[in-house]
């Protein structure tokens, strides 16, 4: 279903994988990143949480839930989010990007331009703009 794009079958087979196994990860990830197609990022935050709540060392869903925040303008906690993950990958340019987007939000200009950079460094599209709009 999910890849026929048929999002309301493919939520209720992952709903029904995770009545299943709530233990299981991936569903719930799925799950998640149907809920912010739909833009319930209430829903998607808090089925993060239950990820979270079994295994914290999940990192892909400390960056998910971090963009759910930053999507829902929770910078602050997007910012926390993306820096857990960082504790774990510091490879993912998408993950200084955003965290650099929330901060320059919060009116961290110093630390979100460099994380920015970080991003335009590794090469990822979209940071160069960022920091034309956000930090010259």
């Amino acid at each position: 279903y999910k890849k026929m794009k048929q999002s309301n079958e493919s939520f209720r087979c992952y709903e029904k994988a995770i009545q299943l196994d709530p233990n299981n990860i991936l569903s719930r990830m799925a799950h998640a990143a149907i809920l912010i197609e739909w833009k319930n990022y209430n829903e998607a935050v808090a089925e993060y949480d239950k990820i979270l709540l079994g295994n914290r060392t999940y990192r892909n869903a400390y960056r998910e839930r971090g963009i759910v925040k930053f999507l829902s303008k929770s910078y602050s906690d997007a910012v926390d989010d993306f820096t857990r993950y960082l504790l774990f990958d510091q490879s993912d340019a998408s993950v200084f990007y955003y965290r650099g987007l929330c901060k320059v939000a919060n009116s961290e200009l110093l630390d979100g331009c460099l994380d920015l950079s970080t991003a335009a460094e590794m090469g990822y599209e979209g940071a160069e703009k960022a920091i034309k709009n956000s930090c010259e």
